[in-house]
């Protein structure tokens, strides 16, 4: 198999502006750079929350990780250091730091309890974001504090038997898959639109009646997007619920409210045992079984690794982050500041206070571009640099136009081959 390759193309006149951090200038470059992304964003600014490529993009100049991945895919420090000891009973000890010399955008000193304010808010049994959650992880006394039960082992057995069985595409009820709908938007397919592309070119009034449920979509406000997910979840209840992994996301859904149910009568464990403030600069996470992504979901800004401002986001209180996952407005102590987003255009401005000095480029814009449309828009002047697949066609066009250069790379997604196992021979598939 053979990987794809994306363009990296780049407008000559500012291939020299770009950089994050320069080396100490007294301010930033009078300087904008646009960069085209082929896809919308989820508008998910709060680093809690983030997910997609794009929104990161935007999200990871915000913040400051303890350690970022290096271009040989290597963790190197950057925020601070993370440090690895393996423990005689089988555990591994990791020790984070954080820089001393580091401010938020407000002035504010970064200090190691901006980083426990973020495990503390994804062991929360209120978290929704799954990117980072902490639960499932090996950190010692991680399940005690998320249950808020330090004898919740035979509880969880109990939940995911009876999950097994009850919510099984054989026995789920309609009222559990019209919950399962509402609250995964049907694995997020849903859009929210009720006259939005399912994704195939048609909208959901097209879609159900094609799988014959014109009666039904007559008897409902079509432009009514509750009434209209809930006929598209009928839809998928009747002819296509086996499709869907209820028995995964119930067992899940079913854990959380078994916690939040222990916390009604007051916080019963109110730390995690595995987690210990040495000093203003340090801390220690403990796991109790080696896991070799550890370091990179301790440390990494796709996983606990930003430094995140209690200050500003909110004291946690247990069993309630809603409020600090409400804030779409970032603020971290990265190369640039939050500036807003407006009309499918995402804007940050250089943070003179980062530690790494300032940087070169003043402001960067990310905007939507669909793909069709980025060239034109490269040529033009109007984006500065973008991604799109690399077609014989667009590597001619670029080759032919002086003002623009272009980087081959290689893109980390692979196809996949399928094979019938009952024609192609073992020895083969191996």
């Amino acid at each position: 198999m053979k990987k794809a390759k994306r363009l990296l193309i780049l407008l000559m006149a500012i291939v020299m502006t770009l950089g994050i951090a320069a080396c100490n200038p007294a301010k930033p470059a009078d300087t904008i750079l646009v960069i085209g992304v082929d896809a919308t964003f989820e508008e998910k600014w709060n680093p809690f929350l983030v997910e997609s490529a794009y929104d990161h993009q935007v999200v990871d100049q915000i913040f400051t990780p303890i350690c970022q991945i290096n271009a040989k895919n290597e963790l190197e420090p950057y925020g601070g250091t993370i440090k690895a000891e393996q423990q005689d009973d089988g555990g591994v000890l990791y020790t984070i730091t954080v820089n001393k010399n580091m401010t938020f955008t407000d002035g504010e000193k970064v200090t190691i309890d901006d980083y426990l304010y973020g495990l503390y808010v994804r062991a929360d049994p209120s978290y929704s974001g799954k990117p980072g959650s902490l639960l499932g992880s090996f950190i010692e006394g991680i399940n005690e504090y998320f249950y808020d039960n330090p004898n919740y082992s035979t509880d969880i057995a109990g939940i995911e038997t009876e999950a097994a069985t009850k919510y099984a595409p054989e026995n789920i009820t309609w009222e559990d898959f019209l919950l399962y709908a509402k609250e995964t938007g049907l694995d997020a397919w849903w859009t929210g639109d009720p006259a939005g592309d399912i994704g195939d070119g048609r909208d959901w009034a097209t879609y159900v009646t094609d799988e014959g449920y014109g009666d039904d979509l007559a008897k409902i406000d079509a432009t009514n997007a509750d009434q209209m997910l809930e006929l598209v979840a009928k839809v998928e209840y009747e002819l296509y619920k086996e499709a869907y992994d209820t028995v995964s996301w119930f067992t899940d859904y079913n854990k959380a409210q078994y916690a939040l149910n222990n916390l009604a009568g007051g916080v019963n464990v109110t730390e995690i045992s595995g987690v210990k403030r040495v000093d203003d600069y340090t801390c220690t996470v403990k796991y109790t079984k080696i896991d070799i992504y550890a370091d990179r979901g301790l440390a990494g800004n796709h996983g606990a690794g930003n430094l995140i401002p209690e200050h500003y986001y909110g004291k946690l209180t247990k069993g309630d982050v809603a409020p600090i996952l409400a804030n779409m407005n970032p603020m971290g102590s990265g190369p640039y500041i939050w500036g807003g987003f407006a009309d499918n255009i995402a804007t940050a401005t250089a943070n003179t206070k980062f530690f790494k000095g300032v940087p070169k480029t003043g402001t960067v814009r990310w905007q939507y571009i669909p793909q069709n449309d980025i060239m034109p828009n490269l040529a033009a002047g109007n984006i500065d640099i973008a991604n799109p697949s690399a077609k014989k066609e667009t590597v001619a066009e670029i080759r032919e136009n002086p003002d623009l250069r272009m980087d081959l790379i290689d893109n980390a997604g692979y196809g996949y081959m399928a094979m019938n196992t009952e024609r192609v021979p073992l020895q083969v598939r191996k």
